[in-house]
């Protein structure tokens, strides 16, 4: 039995042989797979270690151009407004015409689809016609100065070419208007002297027949220059009769004049508010009227806005807060 067992033990090892060559050929087999692959991602490994991502290209910087408009064969041109009319750029301004036409300036519009500087006042009578503003709409607002008389009238070019005479409306003999704003609704701000005191007072004009005189708080004039889409006005009083540069910066935040009022905390120096957005955030200018440094001012404050050394102006602001100006550069040594 012994023996017997021990041959059939034998005789059992002797049949597994096969089967455990087999398995070690399938387990060799696969190992050696296994280490392919472990070879494999081994050198993907490395490969990414020896080569790292590269970093990210950096943002491309701001493009600034400058496009030259011309002029109306003048000598000289500025542009003062600017807005997208129809989803194309629309500028206004004037600009020096040739010597023998009567005139020294003529409003010009400019556009960016054609690229032409349009004379928009070859119709007009005037002396020094210029376009100070033009909105979402197309509708251009300026003014007309004459020679033989002196005086500015406030002009409108409506959408469809038509120019209205915006100091006609105040019924007034003192013939002194200008325009200087219009907003996305077609509401017009600047000043007008009215009948009864023939100085200027702060005006807006809303066609056909909306003519609201918001004053001069007590002053000797005022203007307002510039005006937002919720109807607020910013711009300046004069407070001395003889002394012209000796303003206050005002504002309105109805457009009407009994909210009108000097911006807390300038009440005592020179200050002009020139433009206002519609979050009433208001830059403008203070100081002395020779050496002015620009403020915004909002929520019932203001602070002083940094400068590239020497005097500076703030003429605009936009609905983010981005103001523009400009700045007369320190030279060295201290000296502006």
């Amino acid at each position: 039995m012994l023996y017997y067992e021990q041959k059939k033990t034998i005789m059992k090892t002797k049949n597994y042989i096969p089967v455990l060559i087999i398995l070690m050929l399938i387990f060799f087999c696969a190992c050696e797979k296994d280490s392919i692959i472990l070879q494999d991602n081994t050198n993907e490994i490395e490969n990414r270690v020896k080569k790292p991502k590269p970093p990210p290209e950096p943002e491309p910087e701001a493009i600034i151009t400058i496009q030259d408009l011309g002029t109306l064969e003048g000598m000289a041109s500025v542009a003062y407004g600017i807005n997208i009319v129809d989803d194309d750029i629309w500028v206004v301004g004037y600009s020096h015409i040739p010597a023998g036409s009567g005139a020294m300036t003529h409003p010009f519009l400019w556009k960016q689809s054609t690229g032409i500087v349009e004379d928009i006042g070859s119709e007009l009578e005037g002396f020094w016609i210029e376009a100070r503003d033009v909105n979402s709409s197309g509708s251009i607002v300026g003014s007309s100065q004459h020679d033989e008389t002196g005086y500015t009238e406030a002009l409108l070019w409506q959408e469809d070419g038509t120019i209205v005479n915006l100091g006609d409306l105040t019924n007034s003999s003192c013939q002194e208007s200008e325009a200087k704003a219009i907003n996305s609704n077609g509401i017009i701000a600047g000043y007008a002297t009215p009948e009864s005191t023939c100085k200027n007072h702060a005006w807006t004009w809303e066609l056909p027949d909306i003519l609201i005189d918001l004053g001069t708080l007590d002053n000797e004039a005022a203007s307002a220059l510039s005006i937002n889409n919720e109807g607020a006005i910013a711009g300046y009083v004069r407070v001395d009769p003889i002394q012209l540069t000796d303003t206050r910066a005002i504002w309105s935040i109805t457009g009407l004049a009994a909210d009108l009022e000097i911006l807390s905390g300038l009440e005592d120096i020179y200050s002009e508010a020139t433009d206002i957005n519609d979050i009433n955030q208001i830059v403008g200018n203070m100081g002395l009227w020779n050496d002015p440094r620009p403020f915004l001012w909002e929520n019932g404050s203001y602070f002083e806005l940094p400068t590239l050394g020497g005097w500076a102006n703030a003429w605009a602001i936009s609905e983010e807060g981005y103001v523009t100006g400009e700045s007369k550069l320190k030279k060295q040594g201290g000296s502006n």
